[in-house]
């Protein structure tokens, strides 16, 4: 491996992690939902900020196509429709209900309301546009093509999930910059959360199905009450 593939690689990452960042995080994770709920109540600004998430994701997601096809690769190269195992499918499903426990933890603290159980074409819409953009669009990204491009110069797997984990946290902790101590909480757990789910992607034979699965999962039941929960804590600590 050339030290000029290696700096096409980390380019190709740091590129892609920008992209989050000034995509889907700033506009989204950080203007929306610091203007919103100061304009309207917070269960609309967060269905509104799913909107974002659901625009920017699909954006996201014809560059990467775009960049598959200038690189003559595929999904399938990511993990596309590759045979996983059982154990990542089960795991993925047990992360997903741990997140969603946490966070309902979270909203309680925080005193935002989480009825898992209450249907609204709202939340519907909501559920389904972050689920994408999230679930699907993220996990392409941050598992599929980070982790295999980094996977091309032959990078440790510990260290795999661990960058996959930190860009995940970048673009996800834009909204506390101003409060170090918030900001560092931030990115610890985030890298935590996203490290889980690049765990998973590894231990299903880097197939992308149990990842999206596991945090498609979360947002689908978890929406747009996990959204609500952030809103709150950027407006109380951001």
């Amino acid at each position: 491996m050339t030290s000029t593939s290696k700096l096409i690689v980390w380019r190709n990452i740091g590129i892609l992690t920008l992209m989050f960042c000034m995509l889907y995080g700033l506009p989204n994770l950080v203007i929306m939902a610091s203007y919103l709920p100061k304009r309207m109540d917070l269960h609309s600004a967060a269905v509104w900020t799913a909107v974002g998430l659901g625009s920017s994701g699909l954006i996201l997601l014809i560059a990467i196509k775009i960049w598959l096809r200038r690189t003559k690769q595929s999904m399938k190269d990511l993990g596309w429709g590759k045979p996983t195992t059982a154990a990542a499918l089960v795991l993925g499903v047990l992360f997903a209900f741990a997140l969603l426990g946490l966070c309902y933890m979270n909203n309680k603290r925080l005193g935002v309301e989480f009825p898992i159980g209450r249907i609204d074409p709202l939340r519907i819409l909501a559920a389904v546009l972050t689920a994408f953009a999230g679930g699907f669009v993220e996990e392409i990204a941050m598992r599929g093509v980070l982790m295999t491009e980094l996977a091309k110069i032959k990078t440790r797997t510990w260290l795999q999930i661990l960058i996959s984990g930190f860009c995940y946290a970048i673009y996800h902790s834009l909204q506390f910059l101003t409060s170090p101590v918030q900001f560092v909480q931030s990115m610890t757990v985030s890298t935590i959360l996203g490290g889980i789910l690049a765990g998973i992607y590894v231990l299903g034979r880097r197939s992308l199905t149990p990842c999206i699965l596991s945090h498609g999962l979360a947002n689908l039941l978890g929406e747009p009450y996990i959204l609500m929960g952030a809103m709150v804590a950027f407006a109380k600590f951001g």
